[in-house]
């Protein structure tokens, strides 16, 4: 598994199928270190540009704890974590920059009975 990986779809894609491919140790030991802090994980795992470090760090703290476990119980049960980061606008307008999340797990539903088409995901999506 390399050590970096690119902060993008397909970035993500890789480390996640080289990571879910591991022995239970190296699994157990990347999503305690997600559980730990979720910004010195992405820092160590992600290839992230000065911007991006930035804003990682100015996520409130309660946000970012509640990722990291989040990304922890996914990755420690070896489901899926996907990302949708379109390119920033190059307009040389500033834009705001939004992340929306959109976890689904066995203890989502209000019947508590999992549908056919259920499936579970931990998706992040950035918005400009």
């Amino acid at each position: 598994m390399k050590t970096k990986y690119p902060f993008t779809q397909a970035g993500v894609f890789q480390w996640q199928q080289e990571l879910y491919a591991s022995d239970d140790a190296t699994v157990w030991k990347e999503s305690t270190l997600a559980a730990a802090d979720l910004a010195y994980w992405l820092t160590l795992r992600f290839e992230l540009d000065e911007e991006q470090h930035d804003f990682l760090h100015g996520i409130d703290r309660r946000q970012r704890q509640h990722w990291g476990e989040s990304v922890s119980y996914f990755i420690g049960a070896r489901l899926p974590i996907t990302l949708d980061k379109p390119e920033q606008p190059s307009d040389g307008i500033r834009s705001a920059k939004l992340v929306l999340t959109d976890e689904r797990d066995c203890t989502r539903g209000g019947s508590g009975k999992l549908r056919d088409d259920w499936q579970p995901r931990l998706h992040f999506r950035i918005q400009y």
